[in-house]
C-alpha cells in the first residue's frame, strides 16, 4: 500500500508587496496543508506577529539594502524563524551584503518541492533547537486589556497552561476565546506542535464523528480510503474546538472516552488508537444552563474541571477600549496613525458591544477608512452614539444587570456631553459626587471635554 507523507503542519506568515507572488505562493504552501496568512511587507508582517503567533515567516527581502530585513519580526518574536525570499541568482550577494547563513534564504519564484524542503526544515530545526515551552516572548502579551475582569480570567488561562487539563473557553460573541486558545496552547509544553483548530457547528453527527475519529476502507458508503481524524492530527499537541455547545450526543460521549482513556477508534474499526491530546473548547452559549436543561452532558462539563474560563464582555471592562483603540488603529493603518477626537471616544466607551471586541476591531478599520487620514471623528463611526447606545430590541432577553448596566452607561453619556463638571452632573442626578466619579471612571467618561 501506497502511503502518502504529510508535511509537518503549521501556522505560516507570507510577506510580499507583490500581491501576484504572494498568492502564489500562499495557495501554495495551503495546498501542502500549512495554515497561512499573508501581508505586503516586512512592517505589516510585524503588525500581524504581534496579534497573532506563528511558527515561520517568509519574508520578501528584494531591493534592502544594508541591515537585517528580518529585524521587525525578530523585535515582535525573536524566536520565529525568518526566510528571506530573493530572486534566483541574488543569494550569494544577498548573503554577503546581510551576512545571514544561506540557509536563511529561499531563492523566488519558488519550486514546489524545493520551498516546501526548505519550510519544512525550519520547522523541523525550531522544534529541535527549543525546550518544549519556551519562547523569545510571553505568548499572553498578545493579549490587550488590563481590567481586573479579563485579568482574574487570563490568570486561570495562565495556570490551565502549565497543565494538560482540558479548558472551556465560555464569552458571548467576539470576546476573544478564539484568541485566548492559541495563547494557552503557545504557553505549554506542547507548543513545539501546531495547534489543530475546527468548528463542527452545523454538520451531522455522522460528519462530527468522521472529523474527529477518522475511518477505515469500508466504514460507510463512499469509505474508499482511510482518512485520519483530528485526535489523531493533534497526537501530543491540542486541539481546539469551538462552538463545543453544538456537538452532539454521540461525539460527546466519544470524546469523553477519548479524555478518559487517552483511546479512540476510527469509523468502522475495531482498533484501539492511543493518542496523547490537550483539549480547548470553547461556546457563546451559556454552557452551565444546557448542562441543567439536559442538552450537554453533565460528565463531560465536569471533565473541565476547574478550567472553565470565562471572558467578560467588553461594555464590563470599558477601561480596556482605548489601549484596544490604538492596538488597531495602528494595525489598519499603512502610514502614519491618524488621531482620535474625544468626542468620538467618548462615543465608543458609552457604546454597549453587542458584538465585543471583534466589532470594535472592525469598527476601528471601517473609521480608519472613512477618515482617510484626517482625525477620527463621530461622524466616521458606524453606529449611532448617544441614546441609541441604550440596547436594542428585547431588553428582556438580557439579564437584568447588563440592561441596568447599558441604561446606566447610556444616561452618563449623555450627562458628560450636557455638563461640565462632576458636580453638575452629580446636581442634576441627585447623586453623590463619590458614586458619579466611581461611574465615570468606570466607563472611561470624562466631564466637559
Amino acid at each position: 500500500m501506497a502511503h502518502t507523507t504529510r508535511p509537518p503542519r503549521g501556522r505560516l506568515l507570507v510577506a510580499d508587496p507583490d500581491p501576484g507572488c504572494r498568492d502564489s505562493l500562499a495557495a501554495l504552501l495551503a495546498d501542502a496543508g500549512y495554515q497561512v496568512d499573508t501581508a505586503d511587507g516586512a512592517d505589516a508582517a510585524a503588525a500581524a506577529a504581534r496579534a497573532d503567533l506563528y511558527d515561520l515567516v517568509l519574508l520578501d527581502a528584494v531591493g534592502r539594502a544594508g541591515g537585517d530585513p528580518r529585524a521587525p519580526i525578530r523585535a515582535v518574536y525573536p524566536d520565529v524563524p525568518v526566510l528571506l525570499m530573493v530572486p534566483y541568482g541574488e543569494v550569494d550577494r544577498a548573503v554577503s551584503e546581510t551576512g545571514i547563513d544561506v540557509s536563511g534564504f529561499v531563492a523566488k519564484p519558488a519550486r514546489r518541492e524545493a520551498l516546501l524542503a526548505v519550510v519544512s526544515s525550519a520547522l523541523t530545526t525550531r522544534r529541535l533547537s527549543r525546550p518544549a515551552g519556551s519562547r523569545g516572548a510571553d505568548p499572553f502579551a498578545t493579549l490587550l486589556g488590563t481590567s481586573p475582569q479579563l485579568r482574574a480570567a487570563l490568570a486561570l488561562a495562565r495556570k490551565a497552561a502549565v497543565t494538560d487539563q482540558p479548558v472551556c473557553l465560555l464569552g458571548e460573541t467576539g470576546t476573544g476565546k478564539s484568541a485566548l486558545a492559541p495563547v494557552v496552547h503557545a504557553a505549554s509544553r506542547r507548543s513545539d506542535l501546531p495547534l489543530v483548530k475546527e468548528v463542527l457547528a452545523g454538520r451531522s453527527p455522522g460528519e462530527q464523528l468522521d472529523t474527529l475519529f477518522g475511518h477505515v476502507p469500508g466504514a460507510f458508503t463512499g469509505a474508499t480510503g482511510a482518512r485520519r481524524g483530528l485526535l489523531q492530527d493533534a497526537h501530543q499537541s491540542t486541539l481546539f474546538l469551538d462552538e463545543v455547545a453544538d456537538l452532539s450526543p454521540e461525539v460527546q460521549v466519544s470524546l469523553l472516552r477519548v479524555l478518559d482513556e487517552g483511546t479512540l477508534r476510527p469509523l468502522g474499526s475495531s482498533r484501539e488508537i492511543r493518542v496523547d491530546v490537550r483539549l480547548i473548547v470553547a461556546t457563546n452559549a451559556p454552557l452551565p444552563g444546557l448542562v441543567e436543561a439536559g442538552k450537554f452532558r453533565r460528565d463531560l462539563f465536569e471533565r473541565f474541571g476547574p478550567f472553565v474560563i470565562e471572558l467578560p464582555p467588553l461594555r464590563h471592562r470599558t477601561e480596556d477600549i482605548p489601549p484596544l483603540v490604538e492596538h488597531y488603529t495602528q494595525r489598519a493603518c499603512r502610514g502614519s496613525r491618524p488621531l482620535w477626537e474625544p468626542e468620538a471616544v467618548r462615543s465608543l466607551t458609552a457604546y454597549h458591544w453587542p458584538g465585543n471586541v471583534r466589532q470594535l476591531k472592525l469598527l476601528i478599520e471601517a473609521a480608519v477608512a472613512m477618515a482617510d487620514g484626517r482625525p477620527i471623528g463621530p461622524e466616521h463611526l458606524l453606529f449611532r452614539p448617544g441614546p441609541a447606545t441604550a440596547p436594542l430590541g428585547d431588553e428582556s432577553a438580557l439579564p437584568f444587570e447588563t440592561y441596568q448596566d447599558n441604561l446606566r452607561r447610556a444616561y452618563f453619556a449623555r450627562a458628560v456631553e450636557k455638563y461640565r463638571s462632576v458636580a453638575e452632573i452629580a446636581r442634576h442626578a441627585g447623586l453623590h459626587q463619590t458614586n458619579v466619579r466611581k461611574w465615570l471612571r468606570q466607563y472611561g467618561l470624562v466631564p466637559g471635554d
